[in-house]
């Protein structure tokens, strides 16, 4: 009886054995599953789009309905300074190579990569808890085409830069900066002038800078490079306060677009600290550039160049009427770039436009832009910026805009260009990258 009764022990301690067992560790590793093996991009591959579009990797279909995928990229092969953490939650079906898509993504992210990125992922069974991570994939690493080459994180949201050489010029929303860009891979902030007022516009006429707020007009002296001194307040006519944004300098007069209809309004820049209207155009204003005495304006119905005598009135000079309408005005050289928008066919377009000989205007090129609605183009080196969205586009223009590269960052605010490199401004930061 002692022997059945030892047996019966025994078979109760080895099913409470079991069960305690399956209670204590319910992540068998049955339920983890094998890590991913990485498949592109491998070997030091050179790529010149958002790499998280672009990993690839086979996931083991079957091993699990519902898996989780966490990717580390960093710039060094150790992952001590661990840059990217994304995360990638997707059905495993039979498809044996999966790759990311950022639209389901949660984690810290950015798109700002060094020249050379390193990248590894590993599977999770959600199912089996915190402890269902698989082992971390093999490293791959790969090399960014249009890499960044240095991040500041003390210079804040860039409008309006101002390219001066050694010292550039730019505004935020209070405050008016000069930034020692001599070494353009390593800008640094060297002044700074606060307002109490929202600004709204930076240009530049010789050795001194304007600014509008919503009712004057501000000159700073910058004789002494990188530093800035603040000159006067200039004040328009009470009916035209709170109406200044956009304008230009053709000194001693100042070419304002009033906020309202956009239409353009000549005033003189007087030693009693005011500003006098001078002149007014009935002409809605998409975009208006000044070089030296010629004012260039962007109207729905093509570009006007205008000039000022010498009591400020409105002269026209050249008309060119085009079938699309302008939307941005850039300059390079004895080039201007335009982009505009055609309604009749829903398409955008980017001109390069002669103005070596002013004012007579030469539309040269005319190439289509990928996108419906153009956004700012802007040159830089041998390459066409394109900022659309959350998206840098990079072209080159041959008979077309070739896609170069595409650089994407939710944290986007502006980007201008210092030759080969383009300065993107970011919630995070200034952003330099090397074309």
């Amino acid at each position: 009886m002692r022997i059945y009764f030892r047996y019966f022990l025994l078979f109760i301690f080895i099913i409470c054995g079991c069960e305690d067992k399956e209670f204590l560790n319910p992540n068998d590793s049955i339920n983890i599953p094998p890590h991913p093996i990485p498949l592109y991009p491998k070997d030091d591959t050179l790529i010149s789009d958002n790499p998280i579009r672009t990993l690839r990797f086979i996931a083991y279909p079957g091993v699990s309905p519902d898996l989780m995928f966490e990717f580390q990229i960093s710039p060094d092969r150790n992952f001590n300074s661990l840059t990217k953490i994304i995360y990638e939650s997707d059905s495993i079906s039979s498809e044996e190579t999966l790759s990311i898509d950022c639209a389901n993504y949660y984690g810290s992210y950015d798109f700002l990569l060094p020249e050379r990125g390193f990248w590894r992922v590993r599977a999770k069974n959600e199912k089996a808890g915190d402890e269902g991570w698989s082992s971390w994939s093999d490293t791959d690493s790969f090399r960014m085409k249009f890499p960044v080459v240095a991040i500041n994180e003390d210079i804040p949201g860039i409008n309006n830069f101002i390219y001066q050489g050694n010292h550039s010029y730019f505004r935020t929303s209070y405050s008016v900066y000069s930034m020692n860009t001599s070494d353009p891979e390593s800008p640094e902030l060297a002044d700074r002038l606060d307002f109490d007022y929202s600004l709204h516009d930076l240009e530049k006429f010789g050795n001194t800078l304007f600014v509008t707020a919503s009712n004057f007009l501000v000159s700073i002296g910058i004789d002494n490079p990188g530093q800035m001194e603040l000159l006067h307040y200039y004040y328009p006519p009470e009916p035209y306060q709170y109406h200044c944004r956009d304008f230009e300098i053709l000194f001693p007069f100042v070419v304002i677009k009033e906020s309202h209809h956009g239409y353009p309004l000549s005033f003189e820049v007087t030693a009693q600290d005011t500003l006098i209207l001078k002149d007014s155009l009935n002409l809605s204003v998409n975009d208006m550039f000044s070089i030296d005495s010629f004012l260039i304006i962007a109207t729905s119905s093509g570009l006007m160049v205008y000039t000022l005598d010498a009591s400020g009135m409105f002269h026209l000079e050249e008309v060119y009427s085009l079938d699309v309408s302008p939307v941005y005005i850039r300059k390079k050289g004895d080039s201007l770039y335009c982009t505009c928008f055609e309604y009749g066919v829903y398409a955008s377009f980017l001109l390069i436009i002669d103005i070596s000989s002013l004012p007579s205007i030469n539309v040269v090129k005319e190439v289509e832009i990928p996108h419906l609605y153009p956004g700012p183009i802007f040159p830089a080196a041998d390459y066409i910026i394109e900022s659309y969205r959350n998206y840098i586009y990079i072209y080159s223009l041959q008979d077309t805009l070739m896609l170069e590269g595409k650089i994407e960052s939710i944290n986007y605010r502006s980007a201008y260009s210092i030759d080969r490199y383009i300065y993107v401004s970011t919630t995070s930061g200034l952003h330099v990258i090397k074309l």
